[in-house]
């Protein structure tokens, strides 16, 4: 089961992990959920009232966010005491605020662990223990098998035929017979229910 959407969040009260330490996180790669494709973009919201003495910006909004609101995974990095007008008391109050949508209903069970789990970012913040929960593309892996056996239909069903009435029946040899030179071949039943999808239909 999943989640239409939870947030979850990290709050901090010393100014460690700030937004300056957002963004070198985000320039470190430490906001990316795989290996493979691109990183999240950072998009900077700052407002600026002036500039104090010692030259640093004083600012009126504060903030990063990493991805997008489309996105499966978004981020948001920001200045809580500014955004409740409390700065001026001397609190110090940065949030870092994560929304998942489509999320695994499991991240009820410990949202802490789940939050340490999602990136190096987070587990960078939260001493919590990981607790992977995010979602396994199960539906995505089901469809690109379907798209695939249509495919295959179309292109080889009748080679496949004349292979199988061949071997007489004996579809591991079929399919053992189409892999690459070279490769170690087990046979799992998936390419068997692949083979006997292509045959009955």
């Amino acid at each position: 089961q999943t989640l239409a959407r939870v947030d979850l969040a990290y709050d901090d009260y010393d100014g460690i992990f700030d937004c300056e330490y957002a963004y070198k996180a985000w320039r470190d790669d430490c906001f990316r959920t795989a290996e493979r494709g691109r990183g999240p973009v950072l998009h900077e919201d700052m407002t600026i009232a002036s500039i104090g003495k010692d030259g640093k910006p004083i600012y009126t909004k504060e903030q990063y966010s990493i991805g997008s609101r489309t996105s499966r995974i978004y981020w948001r990095i920001y200045n809580k005491a500014l955004e409740q007008k409390l700065a001026n008391t001397g609190l110090v109050w940065y949030r870092s605020e994560v929304e998942l949508k489509k999320w695994n209903v499991d991240v009820l069970l410990n949202p802490a662990g789940a939050y340490a789990a999602l990136n190096d970012f987070a587990a960078s913040i939260s001493t919590a223990k990981k607790f992977n929960t995010k979602p396994v593309p199960t539906k995505r892996a089901a469809l690109d098998l379907l798209a695939s056996a249509h495919w295959m239909r179309r292109q080889y069903g009748k080679i496949l035929n004349s292979l199988i009435e061949f071997h007489e029946g004996d579809i591991e040899t079929v399919v053992g017979s189409l892999v690459r030179d070279g490769t170690k071949f087990t046979f799992p039943d998936t390419y068997g229910k692949l083979v006997t999808h292509i045959l009955e239909t």
